[in-house]
């Protein structure tokens, strides 16, 4: 997967530290970073015309305001994967930013290498969310998972699921 780190990437949030953070993280990745900024409308034309990746840093209460600068993003870069990084696991607005248009969805506490793997993942079209989240798609919201752990989501699998699989995809 190492040809899809070359992409442009851009980040966005106003938590400067776990901005560079990230920036730091990605470059040493190989990710080509074209900039950072504060917010979406920063990137109207400021950045490359289609970034291929764009980080949202996602830290606070302010989730509206996510929730509509990754529908203006989607509306100017249509073609880019969009990731939300999260400073803690929000089950409400996981469904919305990913309505709005997002392709992943990190909790702060996760693995530089889970995260790189599955930035990876996203880039060549996978959607990536957190493994906390599982329970609530198959239907089971009495079991949580580590909220540091990711997971692939592909429309194939969960439909297909039978009851007996579904139980079985769950650790004990």
């Amino acid at each position: 997967m190492g040809r899809h780190r070359s992409c442009a990437t851009v980040i966005v949030g106003q938590d400067s530290v776990f901005k560079e953070g990230c920036v730091r993280l990605l470059r040493s990745a190989n990710f080509r970073i074209l900039g950072s900024v504060t917010c979406a409308g920063d990137l109207l034309g400021k950045v490359h015309p289609d970034p291929a990746l764009v980080l949202f840093i996602h830290t606070g209460n302010d989730f509206g305001s996510l929730v509509e600068q990754i529908r203006l993003l989607r509306n100017s870069h249509a073609d880019a994967r969009i990731v939300i990084v999260a400073d803690r696991y929000r089950a409400a607005e996981l469904v919305s930013v990913f309505r709005a248009g997002a392709s992943g969805y990190f909790v702060e506490g996760i693995t530089s290498e889970v995260f790189i793997k599955s930035l990876e993942l996203v880039i060549t079209g996978e959607t990536v969310l957190p493994t906390a989240f599982l329970p609530d798609v198959l239907g089971r919201k009495e079991h949580r998972l580590d909220d540091h752990q990711a997971v692939l989501a592909t429309d194939q699998i969960t439909p297909q699921l039978a009851t007996r699989e579904a139980d079985s995809a769950l650790p004990c």
